[in-house]
């Protein structure tokens, strides 16, 4: 058996037992043989392609397993943008193959309007939602720029085309902004401007099955508790078009006692952000042995 937290590749840090029970999901993400094109996904830097999509997504999956195994059942779950598929999965509110499914779909609307639409995100760091979305004016965000992403209370990400964009940055830091940054991900995600691209996604939504969580399940897109699969259908379904809450989400976890916080996925800059919302909280990254996956 490998030690999950030993080597880097996907189908090494995870042990044998662990790839075993998610085969089917990957199989149904890949077909057989589906490990390398695993390992290609995770590596790509094509954001906009499904195929990726479904490697995050499976990464995840693998991690929430291997945790699960070594470890007691977490007190509730979260996910952020992406992450919303494999927290319902960890969950017990859908099936590892079902959230596959979406994930594809998801991410073949995503590459369709990201090539009819061509728009791009900026990172900004130091600026607070309201004085951001001055910045952002005459429309405050609701243009063709939007926040779509609310991280912290000073970190924010922001969708627009490239150009301007790039004037909101001189804008942001000429007021005292800690930094922007262009993102190399679709910048589609998190606005309505998806939703005529996502008929496959909704029609999947609609028919697969949902149940209540099993375990506490804080949505990323109203900011809250969800415990009814009716709620839990309706969160997977916005979430492509609505922006991200992960900072009202995290604080609405903290009155539950919640205080220590495992990132389940490739993404270190999780890590980061929760220790911004939680000063007080104990945030690792799982399994702590991986490159990080930019998503």
């Amino acid at each position: 058996m490998v030690d999950e937290q030993v080597l880097l590749l996907p189908d090494q840090v995870f042990s044998v037992e662990v790839i075993d029970t998610l085969r089917p999901a990957i199989e149904a993400a890949y077909g057989d043989g589906g490990l390398d094109a695993w390992n290609s996904g995770l590596t790509s830097t094509n954001y906009s392609h499904p195929v990726q999509h479904a490697a995050v997504l499976l990464y995840g999956l693998a991690a929430n397993e291997a945790w699960r195994r070594k470890r007691p059942e977490p007190a509730a779950v979260i996910g952020h943008s992406l992450g919303i598929y494999a927290a319902a999965v960890g969950a017990g509110a859908i099936s590892p193959v079902d959230a596959v499914r979406l994930v594809l779909a998801a991410g073949a609307g995503i590459e369709r309007a990201q090539r009819a639409t061509g728009l791009v995100l900026l990172a900004v760091t130091g600026l607070t939602a309201p004085r951001l979305k001055e910045i952002l004016a005459p429309d405050g965000g609701a243009g063709e720029v939007r926040i779509t992403h609310y991280n912290s209370t000073i970190q924010h990400i922001v969708s627009g085309h490239e150009e301007t964009l790039t004037e909101i940055a001189r804008k942001a830091e000429r007021d005292g902004a800690l930094g922007t940054t262009i993102l190399p991900f679709p910048g589609v995600v998190h606005r309505p401007d998806l939703a005529p691209f996502a008929d496959d996604f909704y029609a999947i939504i609609d028919e697969v099955e949902v149940r209540p969580p099993r375990t506490r399940f804080y949505s990323p897109v109203c900011g809250g508790l969800v415990e009814t699969a009716t709620g839990l259908r309706a969160a997977i379904r916005d979430q492509l078009t609505a922006p991200v809450r992960f900072l009202h989400a995290v604080h609405g976890m903290a009155p539950d006692g919640i205080d220590e916080f495992a990132v389940l996925g490739p993404c270190a800059q999780l890590v980061v952000i929760i220790r911004w919302l939680c000063p007080e909280a104990r945030a690792s990254l799982f399994p702590s042995a991986v490159e990080e996956v930019h998503r």
